[in-house]
Order: structure tokens, then C-alpha cells, then sequence
């Protein structure tokens, strides 16, 4: 019965909603933009992260007149949560029988991608998805 504790202990984790919402901020750097992506308002976002820095016992963002930033060690921890809610989505498209989707992001100029990549685009999406 203490062992069991001891583990339970030992894998305390923040509330998973407001990491959500910490993590879909940080990638954005952007409370409202956050909050189109996991289909809340504003408020709750900002109210989740906020949760999560009273939790954490410090600000994760500092807030600007032009927007969000990180500090380092908020950064780092953005990116380990990406991650892992990544490996997250991955497993269940796996349990459920769902093929991996990859993601190609493409930047480039606009002149490049009109002229070159555009009209080749239905060619090269054929030969990945076989």
C-alpha cells in the first residue's frame, strides 16, 4: 500500500487541460490563437494558463503590449509538451488503426512557389501517399 503511494507520488503531474492550453499558447504565442485551436474562448485559456503558473509557483509568459513571450525554461518545457502530446495523438491514431500522417511545411517565396511548386504539387503529393 505505501509502494502504491509512493508511485502515485512519484508521477504527479500538472492538470492536463491547462498544459493543453499552455502548450497551444506557447506554439502560437497567442491566447486567442490558442483558443481557435482547441475550440475554447479567450478567457479560458488564459484562465488555464494561469492555473498552471499558480501550480508551477511561477509566470510562464511574460506578457507584452505586442503580444506573449517565453523565458527559457518556459520554452523548453513548450517543446517537451509538443512532444509529448505528439507521441499522444500518435499512439491513439496507432491503437485505433489509423495510418501516421507526416507534415511537410513548407517556406519559400511566393514567385517560387507559384512558378516551381504549385504546378508540380499533384505529381508529388501521388508518389507520397502511395
Amino acid at each position: 500500500m505505501e509502494d502504491d503511494h509512493k508511485m502515485r507520488a512519484a508521477r504527479r503531474i500538472a492538470p492536463l487541460n491547462p498544459l493543453r492550453a499552455f502548450e497551444a499558447a506557447a506554439r502560437h504565442l497567442s491566447f486567442t490563437q490558442a483558443a481557435d485551436e482547441l475550440c475554447v474562448t479567450q478567457g479560458a485559456v488564459s484562465r488555464s494558463v494561469r492555473a498552471l503558473e499558480d501550480y508551477l509557483g511561477e509566470p510562464l509568459f511574460e506578457r507584452c503590449h505586442n503580444g506573449l513571450l517565453l523565458s527559457e525554461k518556459s520554452d523548453i518545457l513548450a517543446h517537451r509538451l509538443t512532444d509529448i502530446f505528439d507521441r499522444l495523438g500518435a499512439a491513439t491514431a496507432e491503437f485505433r488503426g489509423q495510418t501516421r500522417v507526416s507534415v511537410l511545411t513548407v517556406r519559400t517565396y511566393t514567385s517560387f512557389m507559384i512558378g516551381f511548386l504549385l504546378p508540380i504539387w499533384p505529381v508529388f503529393r501521388c508518389s507520397i501517399q502511395r
